[in-house]
């Protein structure tokens, strides 16, 4: 059985009802699991470097 597509709005949703530590796991795992997400991590500016 195949995932349902979600839209922006509902995952809005679901990350407002999550936990500050579960949406934390959830961002490690796209890190480790997806190139994109870890070069976007890597370029974006942090705040102690600004």
């Amino acid at each position: 059985m195949a995932a349902s597509k979600i839209n922006l709005t509902t995952l809005k949703q679901h990350l407002k009802q999550a936990s500050k530590d579960n949406l934390v796991e959830e961002i490690s795992e796209l890190f480790k699991t997806f190139p994109g997400v870890k070069e976007y991590y890597q370029l974006k500016p942090s705040p102690e470097t600004e």
